[in-house]
Order: structure tokens, then C-alpha cells, then sequence
């Protein structure tokens, strides 16, 4: 999709900012050309990671991002003993957010509500080195109302404020670890 904006953060530290994608990929050079190999080598890195460790996908929701809480939610992450092999600020397309959530489709009973939340601002991908079932303990219950009463340090007791908006989506089944990962890391940076 041409029109998707797309910033890869490694460490803590911008690597592109405002780099657009398209199939005309004009020359780029001096600091420019610095940022956009940075940002190339931290998705090819996170990319490799994938076949060595554990990985699980955290996606952090529109509302956070616009609520700029990305930074204190990602200090939660890191506090709770989980560390990143690459974060990625997405805007999903509707083509892109349908594929994306369909496995849910008929499972989420606001599966609709949900996608169109996504598409309302960016999200961030976080690639996470853990176990599946680890970092959903870690996420909470879906419904805030039960996080917030089961759960009262995870993250969508935290961030949430709706069972939409949730705060985060993190993977729910083992072998789709790999699959999320690869989806925001591969295919979507157009390296698969």
C-alpha cells in the first residue's frame, strides 16, 4: 500500500521518521540515506530474530498512540521483564487490518468495532522475545472491567479504557507467534 506510513524503532531510538513507501523510490542521500539504511537494518534484524526465539506480537492501539502513552506503556513491558527485538509505528489500510484480524472474525464479538478502531490512527507493532502465554498473562483480560478487577498491573487494566479500546492486541495461540511477527515485520516492510 503506497500510502502506508512506516517507522521502525530499535532501542528506543528513531530510525525513519516521516518516510513514505512507494514504488518510486526517488534517490536518497547524506542524513537521509543514514536513516533509511538504520531503519532497513532494524527490520532485517528484527526479522532474523524471528527463526532464533520465542517471539510474540504486542500491538499497541490507536488511543495510546494518539494519547502519546506508547512510552509509559512500553516501560510497563519492559519493567515486567519482557524485552523487544524491534518495534514498528504502523497506519494498517483497511485491506491490510481486515487480513490482519479475519482469524477473529466470529470469535471477537465486537470483531468489527475492533478493526475499525485500528484504523482510526497508527498502531504500534512490538516485537516481543517471550513466550505466548506469558505476555497475554502479562496483557490481561480482553473485557478492562475484568482486568482491572483480576488483573489490576496489566496492561489493558492500565491503558484500556473499553473492551474496543482495549489497549493492546497481543497474540493468543502459540503458533501464530511467529506468523504475527512475520506479518508486521516481513511482510508488511516488504521484506518477505
Amino acid at each position: 500500500d503506497a500510502a502506508t506510513t512506516t517507522r521502525v524503532f530499535r532501542g528506543g531510538e528513531v530510525a525513519a521518521l516521516g518516510e513514505r513507501r512507494s514504488p518510486f523510490r526517488p534517490k536518497v542521500c547524506g542524513a537521509a540515506a543514514t536513516r533509511t539504511r538504520r531503519a532497513r537494518a532494524c527490520r532485517n534484524a528484527a526479522a532474523l530474530e524471528l527463526g532464533r526465539a520465542p517471539a510474540t506480537l504486542l500491538l499497541i492501539k490507536p488511543h495510546v498512540v494518539g494519547e502519546k502513552r506508547v512510552g509509559s506503556l512500553l516501560d510497563e513491558l519492559a519493567g515486567g521483564g519482557f524485552e523487544t527485538a524491534g518495534l514498528q509505528l504502523v497506519t494498517l489500510g483497511p485491506k491490510m487490518c481486515h487480513e490482519f484480524f479475519a482469524p477473529y472474525k466470529g470469535v471477537w464479538v465486537r470483531h468489527e468495532d475492533i478493526v475499525a478502531h485500528c484504523l482510526e490512527g497508527p498502531v504500534v507493532a512490538v516485537q516481543v522475545r517471550a513466550a505466548v502465554a506469558d505476555l497475554r498473562e502479562f496483557c490481561g483480560p480482553v473485557d478492562i472491567t475484568l482486568a482491572k478487577t483480576l488483573r489490576p498491573k496489566s496492561l489493558r487494566a492500565a491503558f484500556g479504557s473499553s473492551v474496543v479500546k482495549n489497549a493492546v492486541h497481543c497474540t493468543d495461540l502459540d503458533d501464530d507467534g511467529f506468523l504475527e511477527c512475520n506479518y508486521f515485520f516481513n511482510v508488511l516492510a516488504g521484506l518477505a
